[in-house]
């Protein structure tokens, strides 16, 4: 995706557009080099869609691809529903899980710069048909670790999305830092 111009195919990129890696991060394309000669290409990630098209009728092919990213999410998403916390590599692959995992789950508000004192855990309490689920991904400047986590909470070393399930387990999406 393009962020400063949103979906582009590949020869309509230029220097200066913003391309997201698939750790979330923005990077500018610095320069394009077109090479029209076929040339294999090693470890290419598509984040979040798992299947997508490839091919012009000027190549004289087209194909569409599928990427086995959707797996790895149906899988994680799948241990999370067991009860189980999971580890993924970026923001864009927690709410991936989170979607597959709780389609319908209720988002409780997180800590955040402009929450004074500690979240209100009350939010967070009993059961829901479709799950409850908040997202702590920001880090508070003055103390390095995640809002309101203070030095005893284990959470607070990483960004993470916090999830009850239907049943009332708790379970955590870990994302790993870069």
């Amino acid at each position: 995706m393009c962020r400063t111009r949103g979906g582009r195919a590949a020869q309509e990129l230029q220097p200066g557009d913003m391309l997201s890696t698939s750790e979330g991060r923005w990077v500018a394309i610095e320069s394009i080099q077109r090479d029209r000669q076929p040339a294999p290409v090693y470890n290419l990630t598509v984040d979040y869609w798992h299947t997508y098209f490839l091919g012009t009728p000027a190549w004289g092919f087209d194909i569409w691809v599928h990427n086995n990213h959707h797996v790895r999410v149906s899988s994680l998403a799948k241990d999370l529903l067991n009860g189980h916390d999971v580890r993924v590599k970026s923001i864009r692959q927690a709410d991936a899980v989170l979607k597959e995992a709780l389609p319908n789950g209720r988002k409780v508000t997180g800590t955040g710069p402009r929450q004074s004192g500690p979240p209100d855990w009350t939010k967070f309490k009993g059961k829901d048909a479709n799950g409850i689920y908040h997202k702590d991904y920001q880090f508070d400047p003055n103390t390095g670790r995640i809002y309101g986590h203070g030095p005893g909470n284990p959470h607070g070393a990483f960004k993470h999305i916090n999830v009850k399930l239907p049943d009332g387990r708790k379970v955590t999406i870990i994302i790993e830092p870069n």
